[in-house]
């Protein structure tokens, strides 16, 4: 039974490196810096050979990272395979500094692939003043069908939070579908966006092992304590030359007021993840480890 239990809640991510775009070029890395904060976007070559660029991997506060990695992938419904957006060709991209303090705070990557599908990326970091471990940071990004037929599309977004240098004792929390709290006995982190997702999925434990919420999803849910891994899910439709869809995000990191739960309520929350274990079909994507 327990080995039934633990292979339908396996979902496998496949990075899908080798559906990457040959005309991709690096273009170095990018630092947001504002106020007590930081957030980094990274630029290098992938031991596949695909070319990796704008890959959020850090958001720190008062010098703690809030953040392991943060991914968009795309997928056609029914195709095997989903493409990371940090793999798709870049056709623009640019730096600002919108409040005009003298440090880069915003960050505007175009991206497309060679099915005629463009992206658009813009990332804005708000920081507290210091020692307030007070942060934030808007996200929004556009998906634009160019080609002549209209497609189905399989959205995944990838957020892996870590508060601190132990990741192991955190608590997760989706309120709604459409809004995440995850936070220590110090920090905490939430993120809300404005698009209702069609499913979502939290991991925890190994990397990949993960809890599978789809139809009827929950409106509710605690985990912890562990390392949890978000999957957020928007299955859509654009129509052809120029249809296209939009989620914006907030991030916030602030000061953790949540008591962290006491044992006999910890034994709640886990039977209520039993409860609403779904045996899944493998999806080709894999989580790698922090190791």
């Amino acid at each position: 039974m327990k080995k039934i239990l633990k292979q339908s809640i396996i979902l496998l991510i496949y990075l899908g490196f080798s559906a990457g775009n040959s005309n991709a070029t690096l273009i170095g890395d990018i630092e947001l810096r504002d106020g007590n904060s930081t957030a980094s976007f990274l630029s290098h070559l992938h031991r596949s050979g695909a070319e990796i660029n704008g890959s959020w991997r850090h958001w720190a506060t008062d010098n703690v990272d809030n953040l392991w990695v943060n991914w968009t992938y795309v997928g056609v419904k029914g195709v095997p395979g989903r493409t990371p957006l940090v793999t798709w060709n870049v056709d623009d991209f640019s730096q600002q500094d919108t409040n005009s303090d003298g440090d880069i705070d915003t960050f505007f990557i175009q991206r497309s692939n060679d099915n005629d599908l463009q992206a658009s990326s813009s990332y804005t970091l708000r920081g507290g003043l210091p020692g307030s471990n007070q942060s934030h940071v808007n996200l929004s990004t556009t998906l634009t069908n160019h080609s002549s037929n209209d497609v189905e599309l399989e959205l995944f977004q990838w957020i892996d939070f870590d508060l601190g240098a132990e990741f192991s004792d955190e608590y997760s929390e989706l309120t709604t579908p459409s809004v995440v709290t995850q936070w220590d006995g110090v920090n905490a982190v939430s993120l809300t966006t404005d698009s209702e997702l069609t499913h979502w999925f939290l991991g925890g434990g190994h990397p990949g092992h993960i809890l599978h919420h789809g139809d009827p999803m929950p409106d509710h849910m605690n985990y912890g304590p562990g390392d949890a891994k978000w999957l957020l899910q928007w299955d859509i439709s654009l129509s052809a030359n120029g249809g296209s869809f939009q989620f914006n995000q907030t991030l916030d990191a602030s000061p953790s007021t949540r008591p962290v739960p006491a044992p006999s309520t910890l034994l709640l929350l886990m039977s209520s993840i039993a409860f609403f274990y779904k045996p899944v079909n493998k999806r080709q994507f894999s989580f790698r480890n922090k190791k």
